[in-house]
């Protein structure tokens, strides 16, 4: 009994810290821009290349990391969905909405997965929507959250419902290209059916973005995309291991640094690929590579760190009878 309440008490002081952590991080990122250009600012950027596009002009034509739209042209459609609502901070506070939406019912699902009692899952839904790089991602109006719920329908129907799971990993590849990553997680379950719809799913996103859009976002796409891959933001504010390691280590050639990071953890993907094509956990490897691709890019910043989110959750819920893992996941959350 007395262990039992040291445990809970324990916990309560960490909410308390995880809780306070999260709302002041909000309170700071909000306060370090001009009010109300703070508020949804990235989902303004969207919107005005959604303009752009429907005016018959180039999604891409800004281009400046932090200040554009750089995503596929089919991750568009969703901001373009929104645009039936005619005000554009009524548009941004429903895109946060169903970041709520998204990030709760993710949880949710992966909690009922492992069958969690309903005490433990309502707590890991307050600790999720105050992950602090969740609350800056809601903010801000940023995509991610629906890059990552996509990851969160292949990981829980990957086995009961093969066409959501393909649908899910389709929506995270449109939204964001690293999850390409989790191809390899579907061939290593051998997992073939989920792949069909994967595939299918792609195309129909391609199919109405190029009838919304047309072909040329496209072949734009591919230069945005190839100059991305070479440029490396410095500063206080990148959180890329490169970056950080060069600051370290002055002189050191960024770019090679940068490309051993990414072999390395492309290694780790593929060694944990086999590990599972023979047997091994799922979990273990679906983890693995959601936190690969989150460090992999030469691109990051800190709401980023909400990619954090998934793989922990799955961790904790799956290894949840083991306390060191919940303490090293929880504390992971405090970033």
């Amino acid at each position: 009994m007395q262990k039992s309440r040291l445990i809970y008490f324990l916990l309560a002081i960490f909410l308390v810290i995880f809780i306070s952590g999260g709302i002041y991080t909000l309170v700071r990122q909000i306060l370090a821009i001009t009010f109300p250009l703070a508020l949804f600012m990235d989902y303004n950027f969207y919107s005005q290349a959604l303009v752009r596009a429907l005016s018959g002009g180039d999604m891409y034509s800004v281009r400046k990391i932090g200040l554009a739209y750089l995503y596929p042209p089919p991750a568009l459609l969703f901001v373009d969905a929104l645009h039936i609502i005619p005000d554009g901070i009524a548009q941004g506070a429903l895109f946060a909405a169903l970041d709520i939406l998204m990030a709760a019912s993710m949880v949710y699902l992966v909690c009922k997965k492992y069958s969690v009692d309903s005490r433990k899952t309502v707590l890991f839904v307050t600790a999720t929507l105050t992950f602090a790089p969740f609350l800056i991602t809601a903010q801000l109006g940023q995509i991610n959250m629906l890059t990552q719920f996509g990851l969160g329908l292949l990981f829980v129907f990957a086995f009961s419902l093969p066409w959501l799971a393909g649908l899910g990993l389709a929506l995270a590849i449109v939204t964001k290209m690293t999850p390409l990553f989790f191809l390899a997680y579907v061939v290593a379950t051998k997992n073939f059916k989920v792949l069909k719809w994967t595939i299918v799913s792609l195309l129909g996103f391609t199919f109405f973005a190029a009838l919304r859009y047309g072909y040329q976002p496209f072949l734009t796409y591919l230069d945005v995309f190839h100059k991305m891959t070479g440029v490396l933001p410095l500063g206080a504010n990148s959180q890329a291991i490169s970056v950080r390691l060069t600051a370290l280590w002055h002189g050191a050639d960024i770019g090679a640094i940068q490309l051993g990071i990414t072999l390395y953890l492309l290694s780790i993907i593929l060694l944990s690929a086999w590990q599972t094509f023979r047997g091994g956990p799922p979990e273990a490897m679906f983890s693995i590579t959601a936190l690969a691709m989150m460090l992999s890019p030469n691109i990051l910043w800190y709401h980023h760190y909400i990619f954090f989110l998934l793989p922990l959750i799955v961790w904790i819920t799956w290894q949840r009878r083991n306390i060191a893992v919940i303490v090293w996941c929880l504390t992971g959350m405090l970033i």
